[in-house]
């Protein structure tokens, strides 16, 4: 959204001893969290999306990356700049995007309703056949009972229906809720998390602005997707 430039791009944010990475389009947001990085003070930076999409292909997948932040420039008038660095080889300088993000942590659940986990390939593959039956509007239904969560799609327009019943395990003693999600979204959702299996949890309160379902892997690093 060209009139929110503050939420194009990545904001990183240091606060007891972790380092926290979140990024949102304004319907969808991810945190994530990491615990192995030494820092000691309280500070935000914001990466543009220009610069994301850079590091994106000259960042290797190992080695070390260092970012150096200063509040203002020594060569201009006090203009924000930040310097990066890859394996002491490749050097990135850039200027920060100005400006708040918003409170992130207002949206993420720090109590579910409810919550329960299911094998991520196993709901991947489900969805890939369950959107074979929605292709107009793109949306299935998810049900959760005590042991089990019934998916099902529907398309009027060419008279298409079907549903499928996964297995899940319920980590909370309410199991019985029900909401709608986009195929492509969460796929690009279930791409992005590497473990084998995931906690889908959320809010039991249907229908209301304050219904939230977050994604998260069960092991690995300390992710969390909100949609």
């Amino acid at each position: 959204d060209e009139l929110r430039p503050v939420m194009a791009g990545i904001c990183i944010k240091r606060k007891g001893g972790k380092v926290e990475y979140t990024a949102s389009d304004g319907h969808r947001l991810i945190r994530i969290t990491k615990a192995d990085t030494e820092c000691t003070l309280e500070s935000s930076l914001l990466i543009p999306t220009e610069t994301v999409n850079i590091l994106r292909w000259i960042t290797p997948r190992t080695g070390f990356v260092t970012i150096d932040y200063s509040e203002w420039n020594n060569n201009s008038d006090k203009t924000p700049v930040c310097h990066i660095e890859i394996d002491t080889v490749t050097e990135l300088w850039f200027t920060p995007t100005e400006g708040k993000y918003p409170n992130y942590n207002a949206v993420i659940l720090n109590k579910c309703d409810w919550k329960f986990k299911v094998q991520r390939m196993m709901l991947s593959k489900s969805l890939n056949r369950m959107d074979l039956f929605c292709p107009t509007t793109n949306t299935i239904r998810l049900q959760s009972y005590k042991d089990k969560v019934i998916m099902s799609a529907e398309d009027k327009d060419f008279g298409l229906q079907a549903s499928e019943t996964l297995p899940v395990e319920h980590e909370t003693p309410t199991f019985h809720t029900s909401f709608g999600i986009r195929v492509r979204n969460m796929q690009n959702i279930l791409s992005s998390i590497k473990a084998k299996e995931i906690y889908i949890q959320g809010s039991s309160k249907v229908g209301t602005p304050k219904t939230i379902t977050s994604v998260s892997p069960t092991e690995g690093e300390e992710a969390t997707i909100i949609f």
